[in-house]
């Protein structure tokens, strides 16, 4: 192994030679002078601490284009509000933390989880998600899985929405671990179809489905 020494250090070396070391322990250091009274520790967190963002927002839409609701989080005209946040919380050992995002649109989504570090954790989450196409005049109404037609011209919005909740709990003990997580979807809404008789023909399909999912480990 080889060590490469400049001139300073040398010279640090050879003026510290045969000297003992200085001595900087706290209960050495010069108080003297110092007015403790005054001072306060801006930077300290206390027992209890909170910190984060809370957002509002509001406002009016109209449109006549419902594609639009893909760059806007939402296609329904008029009033509309949404909440964002970003909010943490800390207390002896104890922790949560909440996000969201546009909650209050047909796209939003929020989170939640809180607990006890190295003993347990919950955590809830909650997404919706829209997709929209466009508006559609159908003659052909769906009904029970059958096609029926119809006397009168009926607008359809195309669009699909999915609708997520989930549910986590983990539990810590010693060296075992255990945890369960559930979610619930939901998927509603029209999607664009269409079929041959003799000619094709195109119709808005509902769509209706749930989903389940359930995870649990130890």
């Amino acid at each position: 192994m080889s060590f490469k020494l400049n001139i300073i250090t040398l010279g640090l070396l050879a003026a510290t030679s045969g000297v003992s070391a200085a001595d900087f322990s706290v209960h050495k250091a010069n108080l003297q002078g110092l007015k403790l009274d005054a001072y306060q520790c801006k930077s300290c967190i206390g027992e209890k601490h909170y910190q984060g963002e809370l957002q509002l927002s509001a406002g009016w839409a109209e449109n006549d284009d419902i594609h639009a609701g893909n760059a806007f989080g939402d296609a329904s005209d008029g009033l509309r509000a949404a909440m964002d946040a970003d909010v943490r919380y800390r207390n002896a050992g104890y922790e949560a933390n909440v996000q969201a995002y546009q909650l209050g649109l047909e796209n939003s989504y929020a989170h939640l989880d809180a607990g006890r570090s190295g003993q347990y954790a919950l955590n809830l989450d909650y997404q919706l998600l829209t997709r929209y196409d466009s508006r559609a005049q159908t003659q052909l109404w769906h009904n029970n899985g059958l096609l029926l037609p119809d006397t009168a011209t009926r607008d359809v919005d195309l669009q699909l929405e999915r609708e997520k909740v989930g549910l986590g709990l983990a539990a810590q003990y010693g060296v075992m671990q255990a945890f369960i997580n559930y979610d619930h979807e939901q998927k509603t809404g029209n999607r664009r179809s269409s079929l041959v008789t003799p000619r094709p023909v195109n119709f808005a399909l509902p769509v209706d489905a749930n989903t389940e999912n359930l995870n649990a480990g130890l």
